[in-house]
């Protein structure tokens, strides 16, 4: 009986540890979002459309909500991790948050 609680046992915690795994989101990927960025956004924005005082974003939400809104507007079609790819970019180079 102990061996068998013993193996129980082991199978928690391997299972505990993949969900720990993967409940934890990847780090965003500058990059990438920077090619992301490049190459669906950047024939529209030139770096001036960055500075617009009444359009830019106060928080890092804020940001999040105008990528998304774009790449709903464009039917990008970007995954979860896309978008905080780009996010990631526009924020370590243009905001700063």
């Amino acid at each position: 009986m102990k061996c068998k609680h013993a193996a129980e046992y082991a199978l928690a915690v391997v299972l505990l540890g993949l969900g720990v795994a993967l409940a934890v989101p990847a780090a965003a990927d500058e990059t990438r979002g920077s090619a992301l960025y490049e190459n669906h956004c950047g024939e529209c924005h030139s770096a001036r459309v960055h500075d617009r005082a009444q359009r830019l974003p106060g928080n890092l939400a804020e940001l999040k909500a105008q990528v998304v809104r774009w790449e709903t507007e464009l039917n990008l079609r970007w995954s979860d991790e896309d978008i905080a790819d780009v996010v990631d970019f526009l924020n370590a180079t243009k905001y700063k948050f």
